[in-house]
C-alpha cells in the first residue's frame, strides 16, 4: 500500500550496503499514483524496466536508476518535464529514446 500515500515527495528504494543489495526487479503500476513524488531513488536493484506510468510523475525533479540492469527506456520518459537530475551509470543501456531531448530542465 506505497503508492497509496500520493502526498510523499522522495522515495528511497536505493541499495548502498553491498553485502545486502537490494534485489527490485520491477516497480508497480501503482507508482503513478505518487504524483507529488520529486526524487525517486532506485540505485543498486535488478531493474531490467520501468513501467510506462512512471509518466504520471510529472512533478519529479530527481532520478537515480544507477546500477540496475536497465537495457532500455520508452518514451514515456519525456513527460517528466521537471527532471532535473537523472543518474543512468552503469546499467545494460544499447541508446536512449529520442524523446529524452524534451527534458530541457536536465543540468
Amino acid at each position: 500500500h506505497l503508492c497509496s500515500l500520493h502526498i510523499w515527495d522522495a522515495l528511497v528504494l536505493g541499495s548502498w550496503d553491498q553485502e545486502f543489495p537490494n534485489q527490485l526487479t520491477g516497480l508497480p503500476d501503482a507508482i503513478a499514483n505518487l504524483t507529488q513524488l520529486q526524487s525517486l531513488e532506485l540505485s543498486g536493484n535488478q531493474l531490467t524496466e520501468l513501467p510506462d506510468a512512471i509518466a504520471n510523475l510529472t512533478q519529479l525533479q530527481e532520478l537515480d536508476l544507477s546500477e540496475n540492469q536497465l537495457t532500455g527506456l520508452s518514451d514515456e520518459i519525456a513527460n517528466l518535464t521537471q527532471l532535473q537530475k537523472l543518474n543512468l551509470v552503469s546499467n545494460q543501456l544499447i541508446e536512449l529514446p529520442d524523446k529524452i531531448s524534451n527534458l530541457i530542465e536536465l543540468i
